[in-house]
């Protein structure tokens, strides 16, 4: 099947306003936005700016206010909760800054979860965690549990699961937030390389230079608002 054409991520005036005891908080004011497919894309800004709210906003997990987002053509705001959740786990992978390993299991059984959520059978999950926990180049540690691996570790085997599943985009939380300048580099360098491989489009939320200048579309956000890098 030929691959879709046109921007996998569309935003039009999207707006996210928070009460506070204060007044509204406008977290998001009217972002526009075009994401091409297979683009790997960096909105940095500082704390405060608005970037959490444009990833939950725009992966699903929060609503809007206003406006309409489009991911590979569907509307996120015309879906149910459960219809959303099945699209996510579809569509779309996570890497966040605290990894998020779920201690009780191995690293295989985190990287094959959200595959069998979306409905792999078994042994092809397993099969495919594998494969991706090696590519990653953690595959000695498959069946070793999040506490014994080190913080570049446990985040490559939090790239794995992100990408198993072969999502159209991935969301990236401060990717490397937790992580020494060495790792970090790293853990950029295989997102880098999985983007070119696999053409998965790849956004990476962060506060750090280093880190956006190696995306090749550059946003920043400030008090809401989404600039041209």
């Amino acid at each position: 099947m030929a691959e879709a054409a046109g921007p996998v991520v569309i935003g039009r005036d999207v707006w996210r306003i928070y009460p506070s005891p204060t007044g509204p908080v406008e977290a998001l004011r009217g972002v526009n936005l075009e994401i091409p497919r297979g683009g790997m894309v960096s909105v940095m800004g500082p704390s405060g700016s608005g970037k959490t709210t444009f990833l939950n906003c725009f992966s699903g997990l929060d609503k809007i206010d206003r406006g309409s987002i489009l991911i590979d053509g569907r509307d996120l705001q015309l879906m149910v909760d459960n219809e959303k959740s099945r699209y996510r786990a579809r569509s779309m992978g996570f890497i966040f800054q605290s990894y998020n390993l779920l201690p009780v299991l191995t690293s295989v059984e985190n990287v094959e979860l959200p595959l069998l959520v979306g409905g792999v059978p078994v042994p092809e999950a397993r099969r495919r965690a594998l494969r991706w926990l090696e590519e990653l180049g953690v595959g000695s540690k498959a069946f070793d549990k999040p506490n014994s691996l080190s913080g570049g570790q446990q985040q490559r085997v939090a790239v794995a699961r992100a990408l198993a599943p072969e999502p159209a985009i991935v969301w990236a939380d401060e990717p490397t937030g937790n992580l020494d300048g060495e790792n970090a580099h790293q853990v950029m360098s295989l997102l880098q390389e999985m983007n070119r491989a696999h053409r998965q489009t790849l956004i990476v939320v962060t506060h750090n230079p280093e880190i956006a200048r190696q995306c090749a579309i550059h946003y920043r956000m400030h008090g809401g608002e989404l600039l041209a890098g």
